[in-house]
């Protein structure tokens, strides 16, 4: 089985896509409990995005700056 690998830009687009879907980022940073300077400096691309946002959109964060989805029982800490 395939091992899918996200990165940062990947993961700002899903991002991107889910704060377009809640309206703001204000919006989404309430929805979900976080802060909405947090967020915007994650989309302005001045923070990486992390293990929490990360985890909000549904991947988790496996070495550096990649991620996989997090629903994928099969994901192992592999050599890259």
């Amino acid at each position: 089985m395939a091992l899918y690998v996200y990165t940062d830009s990947d993961l700002r687009d899903a991002l991107r896509q889910r704060v377009h879907d809640a309206g703001s980022q204000r919006a989404f940073a309430r929805q979900h409990g976080i802060n909405h300077a947090y967020l915007s400096r994650i989309l302005a691309q001045k923070r990486p995005v992390g293990k929490l946002v990360a985890g909000l959109l549904g991947y988790r964060l496996i070495r550096g700056r990649t991620y996989t989805p997090a629903a994928d029982d099969n994901n192992q800490f592999f050599d890259l």
